[in-house]
């Protein structure tokens, strides 16, 4: 095997005060590996800069996330979602907290989903068992639909849209605005 144990001199006393010899490096005579599934202990979303931040119980392998494994919905129990794509990425390292940037398309998708992310009260997550995996290579429990988690923190959007691009045909008397978010189009004020 490839599990060694070795301490220094005096790392340890028993009750008389006597010091502990150096141990030299030897095998374990026993090795059982990591079993238990970890599982997603809370996790935060902030719509304004598209990202997520999700905490686990365990030390997860960053290298295997697969952002369409997770739904954005409002409830436990959901009536409206959002699923991510594999364009939802993580540039995180491996270890308890995995921070994901949403893709341009996905946080689109969360945004103009009437109802979703509005607030704390409306963001919740659900995932499939091959989201993450930890590093020992444990799938992560699933959190299915009606037992979605609620994000402990929530930050919503509160950047104002702003025109990107526009063109006019003034033959066809039309007015094309790209903005740079997702607008109401109920919203237009013409006057």
């Amino acid at each position: 095997t490839n599990t060694f144990l070795a301490a220094t001199a005096g790392f340890i006393s028993d009750m008389a005060g006597n010091a502990i010899a150096a141990v030299p490096a030897f095998t374990a005579t026993t090795y059982t590996t990591d079993s238990t599934l970890p599982k997603l202990s809370s996790w935060t979303l902030d719509v304004n800069l598209g990202t997520m931040s999700l905490t686990f119980d365990d030390v997860m392998n960053a290298t295997n996330f697969d952002g369409s494994s997770f739904t954005i919905q409002d409830a436990a129990s959901s009536t409206v979602t959002a699923q991510l794509s594999v364009s939802s990425t993580t540039t995180s390292a491996d270890g308890h907290i995995i921070a994901v940037t949403l893709s341009a398309a996905d946080l689109l998708k969360v945004k103009e989903t009437v109802g979703l992310a509005r607030s704390r009260s409306n963001a919740f997550l659900t995932m499939t068992a091959t989201a993450i995996d930890d590093t020992e290579g444990n799938d992560v429990v699933s959190i299915t639909n009606g037992k979605g988690l609620q994000a402990t923190s929530f930050t919503a959007d509160t950047t104002p849209p702003a025109v990107d691009t526009y063109s006019l045909d003034l033959q066809e008397g039309f007015l094309n605005v790209t903005f740079t978010d997702t607008v109401q189009a109920t919203s237009l004020v013409t006057t």
